[in-house]
């Protein structure tokens, strides 16, 4: 995610209804150690399981959370 309109998306994406085509999106996970990508983990077809938002009161910073889940019978690469 690169900033507050990326943020924005996948606020939009979590309240998708689970019914619709529209909640299933490609989606890449990268863990990240010391500056560099130790994995990576592509969901072909991922949709949003939870989403929790989180603000400080006095700092004015957000925190998100974001389980995603892969469509049943699809093979990660």
């Amino acid at each position: 995610m690169d900033g507050a309109d990326d943020t924005m998306k996948i606020a939009k994406w979590s309240v998708v209804r689970g019914e619709s085509s529209h909640s299933y999106r490609k989606a890449t996970v990268e863990i990240v150690s010391a500056n560099q990508i130790v994995r990576k983990v592509h969901f072909p077809n991922a949709f949003v399981a939870d989403y929790q938002e989180d603000y400080g009161h006095t700092e004015g910073i957000g925190e998100f959370t974001l389980v995603i889940r892969q469509k049943k019978g699809i093979n990660l690469k």
